[in-house]
């Protein structure tokens, strides 16, 4: 281990090193979302497009692969687990769309629950046919989003987007799972005045769990008379002990928009919460001319006025990007990640399009502290697609996964995507160059950014605020209606089994 390794890490932890992975296959491979538990391991989760299956890759603290897993839904049904997360006693939780349901036609959401060992505990599906009397006509297909999936051991809170027929559309909802069997809790749908009309559809994007229990979520939904997306964030609170029935609408919420026109429309893609449980929210907003990555953080419950704006910034600099993860530090400072284009501003090499950004704020006034470019050597998105995502530890180390289009003159070579998973110290150490021990590994590259003039090292980047705090905008009349708690959930076989035939590699960083 290098003596930097010992030292290096948020708040002076110590760490017992930093590490980069790859992964891939013969077919294109997805990675969706990344989670890390109590005790280190590191969990990626995605899609093989090419066997209609979902992967997991579990790596240990030291970046060792203890498990490469892949899921069959019942007669291959699956589409991709889009959602990880874990709980206090390392048990994880996945959120997978099926493509076809298990009974019926249209797709449905399948939460599955593992053991810190990989044994599946239980899984329950989400979804049912279309019904005339409740939804309008036409099958029902659900869909669920990045990050969407969140638990506190207790609860499970899923984010989803169901599109109930030709009548009412899609509709971001939550559900609420018991954590210990999978039996259902608790569901709502957002519903907008002008719900009617299938035209005007809400998306729920992710979740996120607070220290007594809540829930914060996030997403976007049509605004205003115009009916162009606003950005969506909210609060729902647990079920109180003893209560018998759940509240009918969130403690707080929130939907924002600068203006009533297509220019400013925006939205949220992430959302994290502080030790004091304040809320932070990520995604992006048109700033007329081009997409920007934005970041607000709002007042907790037990403020006077909770769901206040306390700080808010955007970065930008009249090129397209945009922020897709965040979390927090034991600082409660705010570490988020995105995607930037910049076609004069590679890692390395002229021909690279874009690159995946982190970014860190002070959580006390939103100052931007370091921003730096991860991606692969050779490796690039072009028009926006791909996604980084982000989770942190308990000593403040930071861990991504981010996926890479690989043409044969690209990273990785065989034409397919490639995702790589890694580990670093929070506090934007550690930038270089790292070869992979394998002959065709590729390089990884963290914090420079070599060509070009402008470049994200040197903050090129506006810091301006999107909505001014004296005036925000906010349409109130979203409210909330029951969406599947008179269905029953389904249970089915989920199968879980090694997967061969990949592709791993990777290095140490120091």
């Amino acid at each position: 281990m290098a003596i930097q390794q010992m030292f290096l890490g948020g708040g002076g932890a110590i760490s017992d090193s930093y590490w980069w992975r790859y992964y891939t296959d013969s077919y294109s491979n997805q990675f969706n979302d990344i989670a890390v538990d109590s005790d280190g391991n590191v969990i990626a989760v995605g899609s093989l497009t090419g066997y209609n299956q979902s992967i997991f890759l579990k790596y240990d603290e030291d970046g060792t692969l203890d498990s490469l897993k892949k899921t069959t839904l019942n007669s291959s049904h699956g589409g991709g687990i889009s959602g990880v997360c874990t709980d206090s006693s390392g048990n994880f939780y996945t959120a997978e769309k099926m493509n076809t349901k298990t009974n019926g036609s249209g797709a449905s959401i399948d939460i599955v629950k593992y053991n810190s060992s990989l044994t599946k505990q239980w899984n329950s599906e989400i979804g049912s046919e279309g019904s005339t009397t409740n939804y309008g006509s036409g099958a029902r297909y659900d869909n669920i989003q990045y990050s969407s999936i969140s638990s506190d051991g207790t609860n499970i809170w899923i984010g989803c987007d169901p599109n109930l027929g030709s009548t009412w559309g899609t509709k971001g909802s939550l559900v609420v799972l018991d954590a210990s069997d999978g039996s259902f809790e608790m569901d709502r749908r957002s519903q907008l005045p002008q719900s009617g009309s299938a035209g005007y559809g809400t998306s729920m994007a992710a979740t996120a769990i607070t220290s007594v229990g809540d829930c914060a979520f996030v997403g976007k939904g049509p605004w205003g008379t115009a009916m162009k997306d606003g950005a969506w964030v909210g609060l729902w609170e647990k079920l109180p002990q003893g209560s018998a029935t759940w509240t009918v609408d969130p403690k707080w919420s929130k939907h924002l928009k600068a203006d009533d026109t297509a220019n400013s429309e925006c939205g949220f893609s992430d959302v994290a919460v502080d030790s004091s449980d304040n809320v932070i929210a990520v995604g992006k907003m048109n700033t007329g001319g081009a997409w920007n990555g934005m970041v607000m953080k709002f007042s907790n419950k037990s403020s006077a006025t909770p769901g206040t704006v306390l700080w808010e910034k955007s970065l930008g600099g009249g090129f397209p990007s945009y922020f897709s993860t965040v979390v927090c530090d034991s600082n409660d400072d705010v570490i988020v990640g995105g995607w930037s284009e910049r076609t004069d501003t590679g890692i390395s090499g002229t021909n690279i399009q874009a690159s995946y950004t982190i970014i860190k704020y002070s959580g006390s006034n939103g100052n931007l502290e370091w921003m730096h470019c991860v991606n692969m050597d050779s490796g690039y998105w072009t028009s926006g697609a791909g996604s980084l995502r982000l989770a942190i530890d308990s000593k403040d180390n930071l861990y991504g996964g981010f996926q890479c289009n690989g043409s044969s003159s690209h990273w990785p070579n065989n034409g397919n995507m490639g995702g790589v998973v890694f580990k670093l110290p929070s506090d934007g150490t550690l930038k270089g160059t790292y070869a992979g021990d394998g002959g065709s590994d590729g390089t990884f590259v963290y914090g420079t950014c070599e060509t070009g003039t402008n470049n994200h090292d040197v903050n090129y980047a506006t810091n301006n605020n999107y909505f001014p705090l004296a005036t925000h905008s906010s349409y109130s009349s979203l409210g909330w209606t029951s969406l599947f708690g008179q269905e029953g959930l389904t249970s089915h076989n989920t199968t879980i089994s090694d997967h061969t035939g990949a592709t791993t590699g990777g290095s140490t960083i120091e």
